[in-house]
């Protein structure tokens, strides 16, 4: 977890899929208030 310049998060994690069996790299960031803006998933 990082602190965004803005005072929000950028949180990083992985999340796994049940129907590949694969994990995915998981972004989500936050403002100040800890409401989440936008959340990413990478991978495949």
């Amino acid at each position: 977890m990082i602190q965004a310049p803005e005072g929000g998060f950028i949180l990083a994690g992985e999340t796994a899929s049940s129907s590949t069996g694969g994990a995915d790299a998981y972004l989500l960031k936050t403002d100040a208030m800890g409401n989440g803006l936008w959340r990413r998933t990478f991978g495949g």
